[in-house]
């Protein structure tokens, strides 16, 4: 994801080498609005590069920090988050499977560690959070 090009986001398609959700786009948009990045959508210190792996583990940590939460995971532990929520939201193995990228089944049915409820549909994370700020 940090090496994301601003081309390789398809809007009309809600589709960014993965299919996002309406929310994440509209967020995306808002960020090139005020940033207008290019060639990478999260550039480095050098605007032609990405920003670097090392760099968003350090934005993570740093935002988990601000957020009071402390338990113990990485950058990556958000693709696990993403997976679960989606299969509690409902989303089938198999797209699951395609949405993450992976070439085998196997390997996606390490989510199924946790067997939720399953409610309608995928599941749209950020259009949740910023619900619950409206909330406030």
């Amino acid at each position: 994801m940090v090496s994301l090009k601003v081309k390789h986001i398809h809007g009309e398609q809600y589709y960014c080498q993965v299919p996002i959700s309406v929310t994440l786009l509209e967020c995306l948009r808002d960020y090139w609005k005020l940033y207008h990045p290019s060639p990478y959508l999260f550039p480095g210190r050098e605007p032609d590069r990405p920003l670097g792996i090392t760099s968003a583990q350090k934005h993570f940590t740093r935002a988990k920090n601000c957020a009071g939460i402390h338990k113990v995971g990485g950058i990556h532990s958000l693709r696990h988050a993403f997976a679960t929520h989606q299969l509690a939201a409902g989303m089938s193995i198999n797209p699951l499977k395609c949405l993450l990228g992976h070439q085998s089944l196997m390997v996606t049915a390490r989510y199924l560690h946790w067997q939720p409820e399953p409610i309608s549909g995928p599941c749209d994370l950020l259009a949740q959070v910023q619900g619950d700020k409206s909330d406030e």
